[in-house]
């Protein structure tokens, strides 16, 4: 008699050493992205900083939308600023006249893309093909949307979970993250109250234990998980969100809660895609 054995694939892990790719475009958003991709990277991990130069109009009008020698002096600042940090890196100066596609190429070569946000709203993101946006939607690594830290203070974790496998992805980020940086972790769900999903949290709290040796706190939001984790992260005032992506693109993707919170929380959110393919 032939027999068929099941085998369930291992969880992604993230990488031991991380190889992070982060946009600069000479804004004020530069110096967030490229500080938590130093932290994301650290000292044994690194960090290519990449700067677009492409051109707006056509012919006689055509103008490069970052000048040469200020993206030169951008890139200078962010090496320095990885330097101090004590982190690698290594800078791209590249031409495209699609530079939200030319910095996802270049993230295709990382473990992971950081870039900054200018606080555009996430219709406006999608209209005018925003950098962050368009790598929300393709990238093939994951995603972490810089912005600035309130304070100094010890760092806190929102894990936003579904009990689904793409936050199981997500919560092997957040325990590697945590147990790196010493962050705190709150596991947070909202919207869902069933026998699987309360299985599903309590393997997550358990993994996110045993990575950094403190227990999670855990907690539960009501109404729409995006509203939910937006308030939620606000609340404990969360340095990072950190949640998983279904994967959806164009415009299934106006209905995804990692996007959406992806663009509206007050502090850096790592979207963790699928694997490529």
């Amino acid at each position: 008699m032939n027999t068929t054995q099941t085998h369930t694939p291992p969880r992604p892990t993230p990488p031991t050493t991380m190889r992070v790719v982060c946009g600069v475009d000479a804004s004020h958003a530069d110096e967030a992205a490229v500080r938590e991709a130093c932290e994301l990277a650290g000292a044994q991990g690194h960090v290519a900083l990449v700067c677009v130069i492409y051109a707006s109009g056509a012919g006689l009008t055509a103008q490069a939308t970052i000048e040469p020698s200020r993206a030169s002096e951008a890139l200078e600042r962010a090496m320095k600023q990885a330097r101090t940090a004590g982190v690698p890196s290594s800078v791209y100066l590249l031409r495209s006249a699609h530079p939200s596609d030319a910095v996802v190429r270049a993230a295709a070569d990382g473990d992971m893309l950081v870039v900054g946000t200018h606080g555009v709203s996430r219709a406006g993101g999608i209209a005018l093909g925003r950098v962050a946006t368009t790598a929300l939607h393709r990238a093939s690594v994951p995603v972490l949307v810089a912005r600035p830290r309130p304070d100094e203070g010890k760092q806190s974790i929102l894990f936003a979970s579904d009990g689904s496998p793409a936050s199981d992805r997500a919560c092997k980020y957040a325990a590697s993250i945590a147990a790196r940086t010493g962050a705190t972790v709150t596991l947070f769900t909202a919207g869902h109250d069933d026998p699987g999903m309360r299985h599903a949290i309590s393997v997550q709290a358990a993994d996110l234990r045993e990575a950094t040796g403190l227990e999670p706190t855990i907690a539960t939001g009501v109404g729409k998980p995006a509203d939910a984790i937006v308030e939620a992260a606000t609340a404990i005032g969360a340095s990072m969100v950190i949640v998983g992506s279904h994967g959806r693109t164009g415009l299934r993707a106006l209905g995804s809660v990692s996007e959406q919170v992806a663009h509206r929380a007050p502090c850096s959110v790592l979207v963790v895609r699928p694997p490529a393919g």
